[in-house]
């Protein structure tokens, strides 16, 4: 687990986390539908849902690559999904604590499991940060990573 999902459940985890309070049934039906757009946009792979779905200054951290903007983390899941050898497919996403620490901020903690051809199956944790963007939410900034072997 890298050092960004851990601070997270731990914040998550912490008591003054539940004052940040859970926000409208309505707000996070629509912050769990952003993050199954995420899974589903990954395979087959689908770059306009992809960038409809991340604000454009996105920061992510994937597997330890680091995207700064939407333009660069749309064209890295791109080489990582595509290609000889490649071919990343989520099986799982469960989407776990989501707090919202403002009205136009939220904070998911999820776990996943995927397949990449020729290699045992995958399994890691996501954090993500989306704000609310207008009245849509979208994903500003999240992590991923698989447990060191």
């Amino acid at each position: 687990m890298n050092r960004l999902a851990l601070v997270a459940t731990i914040l998550l985890a912490s008591p003054s986390a539940a004052a940040w309070g859970q926000g409208s049934p309505r707000d996070e039906a629509a912050v769990r539908q952003v993050l199954e757009d995420y899974r589903a946009a990954n395979y087959p792979l689908d770059t306009a849902k992809l960038n409809a779905i991340h604000s454009p200054t996105v920061f992510a951290v994937d597997g330890g690559v680091a995207s700064r903007d939407r333009q660069s983390l749309v064209k890295s899941l791109h080489g990582q999904l595509t290609g000889s050898g490649k071919g990343f497919r989520f099986t799982a996403l469960d989407i776990g604590e989501i707090r919202f620490p403002s009205a136009t901020t939220a904070i998911a903690l999820a776990t996943w499991e995927g397949e990449l051809p020729g290699r045992p199956p995958l399994k890691g944790i996501w954090l993500v940060v989306l704000g609310k963007h207008g009245s849509r939410w979208l994903l500003d900034a999240w992590s991923s990573a698989t447990p060191a072997k």
